[in-house]
């Protein structure tokens, strides 16, 4: 019954087995996205405080946890926003930038999708 019914089975079936390789294949990067969450990227010390004086510190700490903070989506967020303080000297701008990015992100992981 499957070979009468002409090239649309082989056609659904190809399209099913590539459909199902492209979810696992998000599944192990979104497995891979959530071992970054379990890095320990800020001191466990209660009496840190983030400042310009203490970015660089921030930004050694995070390339020592992680040798390529870039492609995590979190680190990648924390090293962009130290990253711009360190430039910028101005802690209020860092709340606007991690939203920037959390949009930014957001977006790639939806066309991703399509």
């Amino acid at each position: 019954m499957f070979l009468e019914r002409g090239y649309t089975p082989y056609v659904m079936v190809f399209f099913s087995y590539w459909a199902l390789a492209i979810l696992v294949m998000k599944s192990s990067k979104l497995k891979l996205q959530r071992r970054a969450l379990e890095l320990s990227v800020v001191p466990e010390d209660t009496d840190f405080v983030l400042s310009v004086a203490t970015v660089q510190s921030l930004l050694r700490r995070l390339v020592d946890v992680s040798d390529a903070p870039r492609r995590f989506f979190v680190l990648n967020r924390i090293l962009v926003s130290l990253s711009n303080l360190r430039n910028l000297g101005r802690l209020t701008d860092v709340g606007d930038i991690l939203r920037s990015r959390a949009d930014h992100d957001e977006s790639i992981v939806e066309i991703s999708y399509n």
